[in-house]
């Protein structure tokens, strides 16, 4: 009876996959690599399928990069790629301010040598690919979701998730946690953010060379993603102190001294930079508060959690950090912004649960609503984007 149940169930469970292919064949193709890694593959099957479902999604969302029309943020990188590729990094960073006349229409504003790192991708790509924008849209989207993707796949085995759990926990990571809609546009933040997620995965599991590997990535793509480093050290201490309540009390102590960084942050940050197009969305803002509220339920099954403490801490520590920026335009956004860093790990201990009370055959249900939220950031936004998740090749 129960082999039957089982042949039935899985009769079941592909045969929605052919619903699902209705929609879109990549939706299809990454439910259908759910089913052969959590139970229809053998064994030699599994951990490839995982990793044929989470490379699809990429995929995914390299297509829809490649797609978009160049407009905004992403018009003043590929302007910056062209010349790096023309003209080589020594002439590039020797530069007072951008003159030449492809880049007037954008502020003149010096290249930054300490966050060399985009313009060091930008030389190589355009080195290899001829200037190819296809190729730098690829490469910047492979590079932040291919560490979030490999932080989440090294967090998940170490909380010891299931097969089921750890691949709709990843893909739901990759399409929810981070901003899609604005990989290339955020560009050398979206990256910052990526690297910050292997730091709080390092700093966790006490790696601090690694930790101090990827903190210099982030910090060489964008130097604010210092300040989101200073926040995890100080989670980190905080969830490392003897008992709770000493951590409240450090946690008060740090909320406390927090906006005496108001005036050199402000002051040194460049708050005339463009912020076009990177406005906050409500919609975003309320799912991020309904993660929180999700998290903070599941509390009572996290006591003894490090990564738990670390990651609570980092979202009241960025919460008080967007108050404390409130009134510095650009500072505020990009701060804002960096809560993907945080949304990611929150996911990670929130989806899991999710996917225990519904089941393992209905979990598909989850990746499915994650592509189409994606979608609909997509659709939504301030940019053409010309395809979807749904048919990226459209």
């Amino acid at each position: 009876m129960i082999a039957n149940g089982k042949y039935v169930s899985d009769l079941a469970l592909a045969a929605s996959a052919v619903v699902v292919f209705a929609l879109s064949p990549l939706y299809t193709a990454v439910v259908l690599a759910y089913y052969l890694s959590v139970g229809l593959g053998n064994a030699e099957i599994r951990p490839v399928a995982y990793f044929l479902g989470v490379a699809l999604t990429i995929l995914g969302i390299v297509l829809v990069n490649i797609a978009k029309e160049p407009t905004s943020d992403w018009l003043w990188y590929l302007a910056h790629y062209h010349y790096v590729s023309q003209n080589g990094l020594d002439i590039y960073f020797s530069l007072t301010k951008y003159t030449w006349g492809e880049l007037a229409s954008v502020r003149n504003i010096r290249p930054e040598t300490t966050e060399p790192l985009f313009y060091v991708v930008a030389w190589v790509v355009g080195q290899v690919s001829s200037g190819s924008e296809a190729a730098l849209s690829a490469a910047v989207v492979t590079l932040v979701y291919v560490p979030v993707a490999l932080a989440t796949t090294a967090i998940g085995r170490h909380v010891g998730l299931s097969r089921a759990e750890m691949y709709v926990t990843t893909v739901i990571v990759l399409l929810v946690g981070m901003s899609v809609m604005l990989t290339t546009h955020l560009v050398r933040q979206q990256l910052a953010a990526a690297y910050l997620v292997p730091v709080i995965y390092f700093v966790w599991q006490r790696k601090y060379l690694w930790c101090a590997v990827f903190a210099a990535i982030a910090v060489g793509f964008h130097n604010s993603a210092a300040i989101i480093l200073a926040l995890i050290g100080a989670a980190t201490i905080l969830s490392r102190l003897p008992n709770e309540q000493m951590r409240v009390l450090g946690l008060m102590a740090t909320v406390a001294v927090m906006p005496l960084l108001h005036g050199p942050l402000a002051s040194s940050g460049r708050v005339d930079a463009s912020n076009e197009g990177a406005s906050i969305s409500l919609g975003a803002l309320a799912v991020d508060v309904t993660l929180v509220i999700l998290m903070l339920a599941e509390r009572h099954r996290h006591r003894n959690s490090e990564i738990f403490r670390i990651v609570a801490s980092l979202v009241i520590l960025q919460a008080v950090m967007l108050l404390v920026f409130r009134d510095v335009n650009i500072l505020y956004v990009r701060m804002f912004f960096f809560l993907d860093v945080t949304r990611c790990i929150v996911l990670i201990i929130v989806v899991p649960r999710l996917v225990r009370q519904i089941g393992r055959p209905a979990a598909a249900v989850l990746v499915v609503l994650a592509m189409a939220y994606a979608d609909v950031r997509l659709v939504t936004s301030a940019f053409s984007f010309g395809s979807s998740l749904a048919f990226p090749w459209s």
